[in-house]
């Protein structure tokens, strides 16, 4: 079914490939660039870990906002 629509195939996997990239950088131990630990904090309350890891929570949520904003449209159209 979806080799007969190319475009369910791209949406579904451009979703897989985000959703690996927020899961990394949540679940990472430590940040993922240096830039992070040379840079003057924006909120002192956080480490760079932490504020690399709400980056991660941040860019999942928006991704599932327009993915169901997209379901919602397709769906009512």
């Amino acid at each position: 079914m979806f080799i007969k629509y190319p475009k369910n195939l791209l949406y579904f996997t451009s979703g897989m490939l985000l959703t690996t990239a927020c899961a990394l950088i949540i679940f990472a131990n430590e940040p993922f660039y240096t830039v992070y630990y040379d840079a003057p904090q924006l909120f002192k309350t956080l480490s760079p870990l932490v504020d690399q890891q709400a980056g991660g929570v941040i860019m999942k949520v928006v991704q599932e906002i327009v993915y169901g904003t997209m379901i919602e449209c397709v769906f009512f159209n």
